[in-house]
């Protein structure tokens, strides 16, 4: 296990296209001053702009902060 910094611009593959979104398949999330997180990543384009976020599904809402994720929570089939 290891974490990703994201001032490497490097953020977790999207694997569900949506029509204006897709989503990433959930990873951990550091953010500074806080335990570990769920998240996902989600990005898209509306009116030409590119625009991406993390949400958290525990929290049902987006989550601003994030520092690092790491890739290490297995699929459930």
């Amino acid at each position: 296990m290891f974490w990703i910094k994201i001032e490497k611009e490097t953020r977790p593959e999207i694997i569900k296209d949506f029509d204006n979104y897709g989503k990433s398949k959930k990873v951990l999330v550091l953010i500074e001053g806080k335990e570990p997180l769920v998240a996902e990543y989600n990005s898209g384009i509306e009116n030409g702009e590119k625009w991406e976020q993390w949400y958290c599904p525990d929290y049902e809402d987006t989550i601003e902060g994030v520092t690092a994720w790491c890739d290490c929570i297995p699929r459930i089939h």
